[in-house]
């Protein structure tokens, strides 16, 4: 599968080829393409969002181990197994939309290392990956992946920055990462910013993106039957009952999952 890969922490010569379509980040906003959660819960409570013709227990967002609450936002401990995941119709929902799927994370007091803000891997009853949503921060660098492929296509994009500079992770700034995949055109973005509480319209309010453009049409994954090793399913956190791969510390705000990408040809 050849692909061209395009990535940078500052300006680039590509804003016009490619624009932003917003996505809402409050509940009174969602659509039927658009999930919207506000993390405004008590502490050790599920969180349920809504839109994007969900309904009962795939709106809910299921806790584990207990994460924090200050009535505005849900605080995930580092180094715990502190966590929020979805239901298997929940995830495949999004992954199986025809136009492809967007998300939207924000959040603030990042921390920990080798732990896992994002751990999901989803797959079909073949074993062939149907999602990945990943955000791994360790001491030296924050890894974000995403994608969505069957056993003949696949397509995704990935980044990576350091762990520790002068603009990121800085204690109390709110973070928002945007991640995006257009089945129809084959344009993959992800990208971190800092949030003013604005969706970002090009790529220089970016602190770091990546795009990754595939020439061939995705007809998308197959259903989500399983989660890789039975237990990255973490839309929040990780939860892993081996090992010592942890959730790493966040105050999450919102989280919105889209039906469609947010970055497409302009």
């Amino acid at each position: 599968m050849s692909r061209l890969a395009f990535g940078a922490p500052g300006k680039s010569g590509i804003d016009g080829k490619y624009k932003f379509v917003p996505l809402p980040w409050e509940e009174n906003a969602a659509d039927e393409l658009t999930y919207v959660c506000e993390f405004t819960g008590a502490a050790g409570t599920n969180e349920v969002g809504v839109g994007a013709g969900l309904s009962g227990a795939d709106l809910v967002l299921t806790q584990y181990a207990n994460p924090g609450s200050d009535g505005t936002h849900r605080t995930i401990q580092d180094g715990t197994f502190q966590s929020f995941y979805g239901t298997m119709a929940f995830y495949t929902a999004f992954a199986q939309s025809p136009l492809g799927w967007s998300f939207v994370l924000r959040n603030t007091n990042l921390n920990g290392a080798n732990t896992y803000l994002v751990n999901l891997m989803g797959q079909d009853t073949s074993g062939s990956q149907s999602m990945e949503l990943r955000l791994l921060k360790n001491t030296s660098t924050f890894t974000l992946s995403v994608g969505s492929s069957n056993s003949v296509l696949g397509m995704g994009v990935g980044l990576k920055l350091p762990a520790t500079n002068e603009l990121w992770p800085v204690t109390g700034q709110p973070y928002m990462t945007i991640a995006s995949l257009d089945y129809a055109k084959g344009i993959c973005f992800a990208g971190i910013l800092q949030d003013n509480g604005v969706f970002p319209s090009k790529l220089t309010d970016f602190l770091t993106f990546s795009i990754n453009q595939f020439p061939e049409d995705f007809a998308g994954p197959n259903q989500i039957t399983a989660y890789n090793s039975g237990v990255y399913k973490c839309i929040l956190g990780s939860f892993l009952s081996y090992g010592s791969n942890y959730s790493g510390g966040q105050t999450v705000k919102s989280l919105t999952l889209a039906k469609r990408p947010c970055y497409i040809p302009a």
